[in-house]
């Protein structure tokens, strides 16, 4: 009887945990969020599912995860997140997002909260400790972001991390009011690191990641700061500095330096590079100084090569979304943008217009690419080069809207290269229709208006001034100003033959008509080399989306210079040891084939010049090649 009562007993306690197992699988195919209160112990054990769930623990709760696997899917929120003011136990787990998209986060945001995380694999989590206890050990994660603010200091803010990896970041964001901390010998593997500051510590034994991010938030948190961060022998992937904050670096290298902005600022003469002695920033709000320290270069390969960042910029960006700012005389990696912008006389590798509503001014400006994010409404005035084309433009995941609004400047000058003043310059749609008329003035100057949308931000426009008999193709990424000459016109008269074909025969016979090459002309006059490749088809893909065309000049007189026109950035590129050192516009028309006319006095001499020209499956394999020698 006794036995058959312990059996009875054994048998409602694996009914009751069946029962228990089966709720929670239940949970989680059909919760959108679950949430845990306080005194209730959730335990999700031997369990392999796809969820919709996001987890919230509050305080005096406790979820415990053992020998699962969990793929995320996001449906509650764009993230996957642990949300944890209670207890979290994470035990021989694989938690993963389903969206490649997503960013999941396990966060601890009570000086109560206790999170434990053993012998698992969390793919691209990042663990944000805002105040409570972590430990992180055997396991794999994406990052860590550690956030030590007022609040923390007012609780307890602890992490240890023994034997992990970290695939993405590790970022320590640090707000101590009017207080000086000095922080020394991160880097990228670390044995044994500690650093403690009152009730909040960091630990690591043993661990690999990617060079760790350091921030002074100084008051973006809203807080009075005016904290010095003293950043000493160490090499790091990114700092970042907000208003109310200073900066003093020592002994290190850093990656990337962030200046970030709510309110506005001016910037003079940032340069990456090696500094004895530099004070970067010289505002009232905050100081960048640089001792014996060096900010790598965007522009620097080999550097780029050495550092494994997680993805964090290299050199120095000038990030404001909503603020004003001015970069004079500068080298940026990025410049973001949100608001009015004035740049005079730098180099910039992204040009980020970031949900715009601005003006952006710049003068003698030379940009590497353009993202356009989230939407825009923005006016672009003055001369600047670009290096991408339109078709190159990210969007980091689509548009709302996109009115950029260009503002060229023109000069139309005569044969002799003089101006011609009270010149009609007329603007035709890329439908051909007349949109405007400009006059210029005396110094044969004028700015013309071209808005680009969504719709039609690849498509070409045309200046034409009837008074030289001349016209110019204007995209939305035209280098300016834009000078008119009379040559510009002179494509339109010349007349090919027999006599000024090179070559009928291409390597191969593409599928594509529009990349078949069935014929490559050339021939000179009125100052030019005019070159012509003639398709099967008759519908190149100006923009680029699915197709490249291109045409190179070079000659072995020339030693190492090659010159290459690309049909969708509408621009000749001149190359020396396969570096692209400048940019030309010149006149180019596409009517049953690409045709182009090269000035005689913007190449080197040449008594033998070798022409090739290629279609493209847009960017990288080659469809069709033809070349020859000319004359």
């Amino acid at each position: 009887m006794k036995r058959t009562y312990s059996l009875l007993i054994a048998i409602s306690m694996f009914l009751s945990y069946s029962a228990a197992a089966d709720t929670t699988v239940q949970k989680l195919l059909e919760l959108d969020e679950w949430v845990i209160s306080a005194a209730e112990t959730v335990i999700i054990e031997g369990v392999s599912c796809v969820t919709p769930t996001d987890f919230v623990v509050q305080e005096g709760g406790t979820l415990i995860i053992r020998d699962s696997q969990l793929r995320m899917t996001a449906a509650h929120h764009h993230d996957n997140y642990f949300q944890v003011a209670g207890n979290l136990l994470i035990e021989n787990s694989e938690i993963s997002a389903v969206d490649p998209g997503a960013v999941p986060f396990i966060a601890s945001n009570s000086s109560g909260a206790e999170i434990e995380i053993h012998d698992s694999t969390l793919e691209l989590f990042t663990v944000q400790l805002f105040s409570g206890y972590v430990v992180l050990q055997d396991t794999e994660l994406g990052g860590v972001d550690c956030w030590f603010t007022q609040e923390a200091q007012q609780g307890k803010a602890e992490i240890l991390i023994q034997r992990c990896a970290l695939s993405e970041a590790w970022e320590l964001r640090y707000e101590f009011p009017g207080e000086q901390v000095v922080i020394e010998g991160l880097g990228q593997d670390m044995r044994e690191f500690e650093w403690r500051r009152g009730r909040a510590s960091i630990a690591i034994y043993n661990s690999t990641m990617v060079l760790p991010s350091v921030s002074n938030i100084g008051t973006s948190m809203g807080a009075s700061s005016d904290t010095t961060l003293h950043i000493l022998n160490s090499v790091l992937g990114e700092v970042s500095s907000w208003e109310g904050g200073h900066l003093l670096i020592e002994g290190s290298i850093i990656c990337g330096m962030n200046l970030r902005n709510t309110t506005y600022h001016e910037y003079r003469n940032l340069h990456p590079g090696a500094f004895a002695d530099k004070l970067l920033v010289d505002h009232p709000d905050r100081q960048i100084r640089l001792i014996d320290s060096q900010i790598l270069s965007c522009w620097d390969d080999a550097a780029r090569a050495n550092y494994a960042t997680g993805g964090s910029s290299f050199g120095i960006c000038v990030l404001g979304i909503s603020a004003n700012v001015s970069v004079i005389d500068s080298e940026i990696c990025e410049l973001r943008v949100g608001r009015n912008v004035y740049a005079l006389d730098s180099r910039i590798g992204v040009l980020q217009i970031y949900a715009s509503s601005g003006t952006l001014q710049m003068d003698g400006c030379h940009v590497d690419s353009v993202d356009i994010v989230k939407w825009a409404d923005t006016d672009l005035y003055g001369s600047v080069t670009f290096e991408g084309s339109e078709s190159s433009i990210r969007t980091w995941g689509g548009w709302t809207h996109m009115n950029l609004t260009r503002h060229i400047p023109v000069i139309v000058v005569d044969a002799q290269g003089s101006a011609v003043p009270n010149a009609s310059v007329l603007l035709r749609s890329p439908a051909g229709l007349m949109i405007g008329e400009y006059r210029t003035g005396q110094s044969g100057r004028t700015e013309v208006s071209i808005p680009f949308s969504e719709d039609t931000y690849l498509d070409n426009w045309e200046l034409e001034v009837p008074a030289i008999s001349a016209s110019v193709v204007v995209r939305m990424l035209s280098d300016t100003p834009i000078q008119v000459t009379p040559s510009m016109g002179q494509t339109r008269s010349l007349e090919w033959g027999q006599t000024t074909l090179l070559s009928n025969r291409s390597e191969s016979t593409p599928a594509d008509p529009n990349r078949d090459i069935v014929a490559l002309l050339a021939a000179t006059g009125g100052g030019y080399l005019y070159v012509r490749v003639e398709f099967r088809g008759n519908e190149l893909d100006v923009h680029g989306l699915e197709s490249r065309y291109e045409i190179t000049l070079s000659s072995t007189e020339w030693d190492s210079e090659t010159y290459t026109f690309v049909l969708d950035k509408g621009e000749l590129e001149k190359e020396s040891n396969w570096e692209q050192v400048a940019t030309y516009s010149i006149p180019y028309k596409v009517d049953g084939g690409l045709e182009i006319a090269v000035p005689l006095d913007l190449i080197p001499e040449f008594g033998s010049l070798l022409i090739q020209a290629q279609s493209r499956d847009f960017p990288d394999r080659v469809d069709d090649y033809i070349e020859s020698s000319f004359p």
